[in-house]
């Protein structure tokens, strides 16, 4: 029968957790490695005649601690995030795109996941242009038209408080408002502050006009009705060019709206194949090679950044000073058996 003897002492297993916490740490593992030091402490100094039924599990958990600690390092890695703009959708479609230029044995996709991405690229490229396109119309015309409407709706505002102030001076009856859809008790302006309200209360006021001359109305003058209308037939003709920039915004962004999940979930099978292609490579390796084939990572706070000195450290952790000397113990169990 054979025994295990270890040269592990307390002092090496604490080294160990500092240099893993100067590394940065694993929060999830922090509570089974806490009871695996708490084990490990107690029995690391353990003799060699204990018996082997308490030397088991203290060495079967130094070896699960090892193992954490290794493979912990090889996927201690910054969080990677997809693209957040369409732009930035199209940086990484290109990016995917140049990939073809690789040679083909160091490519980490694979030719079919490369081929989809030069399909979606011009698609999802054309989209994007029409759309941008068709919002800076909308904001270039947009600012003239705020002031059409402005004028429009003070002309109306206007007409209607010198309406009011005729009906009041007793110049006109105040049933003769009824002509322009007002109310003869009301001597408030309607409300004219949406596009809307302007386009149906000028109408009210033209027709309202018409009819009240026809009947033997007098025009009315400052501003007259005539001058109104010129305002408002500017604002109407402007209005149904602003509604068409409008509708064709609204069209371009809902195509590009529903191409972008099927782009982002390219992009997510992408990084997921480069990150697995270098899986077996050290952190830093790993995240230099993902970078230079468009993985975006980013930091989190207070999180310690990759360098070439983690891999180093990685590696020196391989070679550290546990050993395991599996030897013959038959002296041992015959000196436990007597």
């Amino acid at each position: 029968m054979t025994s295990i003897k270890t040269q592990v002492s307390r002092h090496d297993i604490l080294d160990i957790f500092e240099q893993h916490g100067a590394l940065g740490g694993r929060t999830f593992l922090s509570v089974p490695w806490l009871a695996t030091l708490s084990f490990l402490m107690r029995h690391a100094d353990m003799p060699k005649a204990c018996p082997y039924s308490l030397r088991f599990p203290s060495y079967f958990l130094l070896l699960t601690f090892y193992f954490l600690l290794f493979t912990s390092y090889l996927k201690y890695m910054p969080y990677r995030r997809l693209p957040k703009t369409d732009n930035a959708r199209l940086v990484s479609l290109r990016k995917i795109v140049d990939m073809e230029n690789w040679p083909i044995n160091e490519l980490p996709i694979s030719p079919r996941l490369l081929q989809q991405s030069k399909a979606y690229l011009p698609v999802f490229d054309t989209l994007v242009q029409q759309y941008n396109i068709t919002f800076e119309s909308r904001v270039h015309s947009n600012k003239k038209y705020q002031g059409i409407v402005r004028n429009a709706r003070m002309y109306i505002s206007h007409f209607i408080q010198v309406l009011n102030m005729t009906v009041m001076r007793g110049e006109l009856k105040k049933e003769v408002k009824e002509y322009y859809q007002l109310d003869p008790d009301d001597f408030t302006v309607p409300d004219i502050s949406t596009e809307e309200g302007i386009a149906v209360w000028g109408k009210n006021l033209f027709e309202g006009e018409q009819m009240r001359i026809a009947n033997g109305g007098l025009p009315m003058s400052y501003p007259t009705a005539a001058k109104v209308k010129v305002y408002y037939d500017i604002f109407m003709d402007s209005y149904q060019s602003q509604q068409t920039h409008r509708q064709s915004t609204e069209r371009n962004h809902g195509r590009v709206f529903q191409m972008r999940d099927q782009i982002d979930e390219l992009i997510l099978r992408v990084w997921d194949s480069i990150e697995e292609y270098y899986a077996d490579l050290l952190p830093y390796a790993r995240y230099t090679a993902c970078k230079k084939a468009g993985v975006i990572y980013y930091y989190r706070t207070g999180e310690r950044h990759l360098s070439p000195r983690t891999d180093e450290r990685i590696i020196e952790e391989r070679e550290a000073t546990l050993t395991l000397d599996f030897g013959d113990d038959t002296a041992a169990d015959a000196d436990n058996a007597q």
